[in-house]
């Protein structure tokens, strides 16, 4: 009975003709930015001009209905001031800070090589690690190109170049191509020279303002430029990209990708505070009869737009009217527009930083342990940038002393260096005290391990030897070292100094 009422299901349904498979969902949606405009957005909210900022959300379509702050207008006539409270740059500057700041001497297993590199470091500008490392957080990625030119230096010339001016040509999920472009105005318009590295040299292309490519030999600007070709293989180029972008593939992820609405509401939470001081400053309300005039032409002095200063009121001129002057004091929600601040600036260093790391203290009772807390969120960051940090900076300057090798005449070398970084938001010298002396007291912990965990890098090895030879002594593993025997004679002679003759005699003569 069974298998006929499954065969008639089966003969029911292929009559039926039921299809079980269900139509593909086909959704088309449209990117309001492509990658250099979203670079540019980027830098834009580093610089930090507030008009910038304007004029850039007024001119272009999210397709949101342009609802963004900065994307508002004034309306009936109303103006109203629009404030940008550097927030942004602010939160990559300290970043770049504290990680670059803690940078440890770098580690050569080649002396000859790190000899080089410190003469060549004297010719780089004295913020040259940070600025590369500031526009990596706030646009995503960028590279390095060396290019080595002996009548201006002996040493290769680093030069970064940020994300919009850079493009990786990827083969099996790795760089073998990294593409420089280079704008230049001509009569006939802008062209692009692209500079191409990859491990057999340098080659370049030039393109029209229509995208053709042009033959460099037409252009005599462009004379000096000869491709490079070598037989030993490396890159010439260090790519510098920090994190991944979903939405760009093979591009570095800015800080600030995700966190654009979050700024644009704090600064809307701002401005708003301020306009609303503004709009609720002291009023003075005067009858048009006791308006102040002009002393010298005796027209009614206008109240100013920016303080609100007095209003005019029509006054009576009947004998029993009470012309009097009212003074009206506005009332400011402060509890609501902290409120409506900290939830922005909360959205906004969310998974970034910590407030405290930027020195905002938002709670101001917090002890010393609640502070540390709170700087978790800027370890997990920094240890994203020292983790990058880490890898690029020996790359950069490996690339550097191959090339000289290769200038040279001779093969390069395979350098190792290692780049280190101090350790970030210790606990205070009286914490490591109290915690090391219950550990010893304990008997859970060695001398040559306290003085390491109290004294760290500010120490160096000899003067740790020094001070853990003295806890030794003090504890009894090892005898204590005797004074040495003093000669009789070695000893200063004793120059014995007669009294004064009162003394002597006692004042009695």
């Amino acid at each position: 009975m069974g298998k006929f009422s499954q065969s008639v299901k089966v003969k029911l349904r292929n009559w039926l003709e039921i299809d079980k498979g269900m139509n593909p969902l086909t959704v088309r949606i449209i990117e309001p930015m492509d990658f250099d405009a979203n670079v540019f957005k980027n830098q834009i909210w580093y610089r930090g001009d507030p008009s910038e900022l304007h004029q850039f959300y007024t001119t272009i379509d999210d397709m949101m209905g342009n609802t963004k702050f900065w994307a508002a207008t004034a309306t009936n006539g109303v103006d109203f001031r629009k404030i940008h409270t550097g927030l942004p740059a602010l939160i990559v500057d300290v970043l770049t800070g504290i990680v670059l700041d803690d940078m440890n001497e770098l580690d050569f297993d080649n002396t000859k090589g790190k000899q080089r590199w410190e003469e060549m470091e004297k010719e780089l500008p004295d913020d040259f690690w940070k600025d590369i490392f500031k526009q990596a957080l706030y646009l995503g990625d960028g590279a390095i190109k060396f290019s080595f030119h002996p009548e201006e230096s002996p040493y290769p010339i680093p030069e970064f170049y940020p994300a919009d001016q850079v493009k990786f040509v990827f083969v099996h999920g790795k760089i073998k191509k990294i593409i420089f472009k280079n704008p230049y105005e001509f009569s006939e318009g802008r062209f692009e020279l692209h500079e191409i590295y990859d491990e057999h040299g340098i080659d370049y292309e030039l393109y029209s303002p229509t995208w053709e490519k042009e033959n460099l030999l037409d252009y005599p600007e462009f004379a000096h430029l000869k491709p490079i070709s070598k037989s030993q293989a490396y890159m010439m180029a260090v790519p510098v990209i920090f994190g991944s972008s979903p939405k760009y593939k093979g591009r570095g992820k800015s800080l600030f990708d995700g966190k654009e609405d979050a700024f644009d509401s704090f600064d809307e939470a701002f401005s708003q505070w301020i306009e609303a001081l503004r709009d609720n400053r002291t009023k003075t309300f005067i009858p048009d009869k006791m308006i102040p005039r002009d002393p010298k032409r005796g027209d009614l002095l206008k109240p100013n737009t920016f303080d609100s200063r007095f209003i005019k009121i029509t006054g009576s001129g009947a004998e029993t009217a009470n012309n009097t002057i009212d003074v009206k004091q506005g009332q400011v929600d402060g509890e609501g527009l902290m409120a409506a601040y900290m939830a922005a600036l909360d959205l906004c260093l969310q998974g970034l930083v910590s407030p405290a790391t930027l020195g905002i203290d938002v709670k101001k009772m917090d002890n010393a342990e609640a502070q540390r807390e709170k700087e978790k969120a800027t370890l997990y960051t920094r240890n994203k940038i020292v983790k990058l940090a880490e890898k690029v900076i020996p790359d950069i300057i490996s690339t550097a002393l191959k090339i000289m090798d290769t200038a040279a005449g001779k093969p390069y070398q395979e350098y190792e260096i290692t780049c280190s970084f101090g350790e970030y938001a210790n606990p205070s010298f009286e914490s490591v005290v109290e915690t090391v002396g219950k550990a010893k007291q304990y008997g859970v912990m060695s001398n040559e391990r306290i003085i390491e965990e109290m004294y760290g890098d500010s120490l160096d090895e000899e003067e740790k030897k020094e001070e853990i030879r003295r806890l030794n002594e003090r504890d009894g593993l090892i005898p204590m070292q005797q004074p040495a025997a003093v000669n009789e004679f070695d000893l200063p002679p004793i120059t014995q100094t007669m009294p004064p003759i009162e003394q002597m005699t006692n004042g009695n003569g």
